[in-house]
């Protein structure tokens, strides 16, 4: 009965002409609703109860509990029913909260990965910040499985070259957590990843004029050029925030290779939108959070670099 949740909530008939056949159609309708109804009570009464369950005891989650993940994810969002708005907020934050012992994690990990692939995108993003909190509410036990770690890597990376540009932004944020506390390694390997993602090319489409004769075809070819240029542009903005995520995940030291990513960021400040803002919103936060000891930090930089570093920070000028 639970799968019907995943549906839209069904539109109600406004016209009161219910005769003849009309009335067929809004006794099915009143059914339907009925049924919706009947399940989304279910949800909430299910949902209150693994709340209060995780809030009271010490016991943690069960894999049954994360059954009911995609629903609340989907419905997070839902502006039909605030109630229901708020009992899918409390139950995600519960269950990522909550202490998951090693029995449990590989299926929440395994139901997380599942809503990382659904078609919503709201559910997407809503699974990164569950993701985010469960990794760092039991890093010890996911620490403990290798698997379980390249599951968290795999899910984070994948969603960031999401097709949602908040989804991407999301998925950084929690890269740069992850490489914060050291739960992924900053290696080269996943440095030479991102390097190589920013280098994709990127052929803006044709705008020519031409011929009405041939005016379909044409559309056709520009709207596969404009498909091929969007996606070009996110592969490269995936690489963008892999770098820096990188940056942010180092706010009060700078790491040897840092330096370095400034000047691979700093070829890409002419790049279409959403690359720059992303570029200098982050080199704001690195000069913020490295401002008190600058005079100390300045110094890992070569006048090349501090350079590219002074570029990054300036606003675009408005005659350039």
């Amino acid at each position: 009965m639970l799968k019907i949740l995943c549906l839209s909530f069904p539109d109600v008939a406004s016209s009161e002409e219910g005769i003849g056949d009309d009335a067929g159609a809004n006794e099915t309708t009143k059914q339907v609703d009925t049924d919706f109804e009947v399940a989304v009570r279910l949800f909430k009464t299910i949902s209150h109860w693994i709340i209060g369950v995780l809030n009271r005891t010490t016991n943690g989650n069960q894999p049954e509990y994360f059954e009911l993940l995609p629903f609340a994810c989907r419905l997070e969002k839902c502006e039909q029913d605030s109630e229901l708005q708020v009992i899918c907020t409390s139950l995600l934050a519960m269950l990522s909260q909550a202490l998951t012992l090693p029995d449990c994690m590989g299926a929440s990990l395994a139901k997380i990965n599942d809503v990382s692939r659904m078609s919503s995108w709201s559910a997407r993003l809503a699974v990164v910040d569950v993701l985010q909190v469960l990794v760092f509410n039991n890093m010890s036990i996911v620490l403990s499985r290798l698997e379980w770690v390249d599951t968290v890597q795999e899910i984070v990376l994948r969603l960031l070259e999401d097709t949602v540009l908040e989804v991407r932004e999301k998925a950084a944020q929690v890269l740069g957590g992850l490489l914060h506390c050291s739960f992924l390694p900053a290696t080269d390997k996943l440095l030479e990843l991102f390097k190589k993602k920013c280098r994709t090319k990127v052929v803006k489409s044709s705008r020519r004029v031409v011929p009405a004769t041939c005016a379909v075809e044409a559309l056709a070819e520009a709207s596969i050029a404009e498909s091929r240029e969007a996606n070009a542009v996110r592969v490269r903005h995936t690489g963008v925030l892999g770098l820096c995520a990188f940056i942010s995940a180092y706010p009060y030291d700078i790491p040897d290779f840092v330096p370095d990513v400034f000047e691979h960021l700093g070829a890409h400040l002419n790049d279409p939108q959403p690359i720059p803002s992303t570029i200098r919103k982050t080199v704001g936060d690195f000069k913020r959070t490295h401002h008190d000891n600058w005079a100390t930090h300045q110094l890992k930089f070569t006048e090349d670099q501090l350079a590219v570093l002074s570029d990054l920070t300036v606003p675009p000028s408005y005659y350039a």
